[in-house]
């Protein structure tokens, strides 16, 4: 069982499941134990189910609860739900640990609920320029925000937007320094360049040993 398309509500999502699997409400209702109107209600946003219904209706659908968990936050418009509830985020580009640029999705990447609520999107990184922290091939959660602190991973737009680069992020008063973790690399300060901040690195997946 899969989603042509994400639903934009938790109730939209329960609608669509129920439709899927061929129930009405006042069935799925009997086997939920409540009445119609609280179905209804849910699908309509009115009320939300509780946590043993939601755990319920998974059951019933044949899917896992995640895909009630996704919905109704801001990140349903990024994570694709696949068969019995798998969690996709999309690969928008390859991002060179250096330099790069955004292109359009690529792949889709297979995450946890864990990892689809802290990152909006994914990134390939390729280069050397954070190694040891990061390493061509790593895939790296990316969460969309303007500001970071002092020791976060960040993915950043350097001059005039020509420049998509990963780095550690160092601020001191209103400069800010862009630090590869491989001394072998260039930094980036904001007295020399133009920076802007695009997203904060949230987790980082590696599929092989190092």
């Amino acid at each position: 069982m899969s989603f042509a398309g994400n639903p934009t509500t938790l109730g939209e999502t329960i609608r669509k499941l129920r439709e899927m699997t061929g129930l009405s409400q006042e069935k799925l209702a009997a086997m939920l134990g409540v009445n119609r109107t609280t179905i209804a209600h849910w699908e309509s946003g009115r009320n939300s189910p509780r946590h043993k219904y939601l755990e319920r209706m998974a059951a019933i659908f044949g899917v896992s609860p995640a895909v009630f968990y996704v919905n109704g936050d801001e990140f349903r418009k990024y994570v694709r739900v696949g068969e019995r509830g798998d969690l996709y985020l999309p690969v928008v580009s390859y991002v060179h640990a250096g330099l790069g640029v955004f292109n359009e999705p690529e792949e889709l990447l297979m995450v946890t609920l864990e990892e689809a609520r802290k990152a909006h999107y994914v990134m390939k990184v390729k280069g050397r320029s954070m190694e040891p922290t990061l390493f061509e091939g790593d895939y790296i959660g990316v969460r969309q925000q303007s500001i970071a602190t002092t020791g976060d991973i960040v993915v950043a737009l350097v001059d005039e937007f020509d420049e998509v680069t990963v780095k550690r992020l160092k601020q001191i008063a209103t400069e800010i320094i862009l630090i590869p973790d491989n001394p072998e690399f260039p930094s980036y300060s904001s007295k020399e360049h133009r920076i802007r901040i695009i997203g904060k690195v949230t987790w980082i997946k590696r599929f092989f040993e190092r």
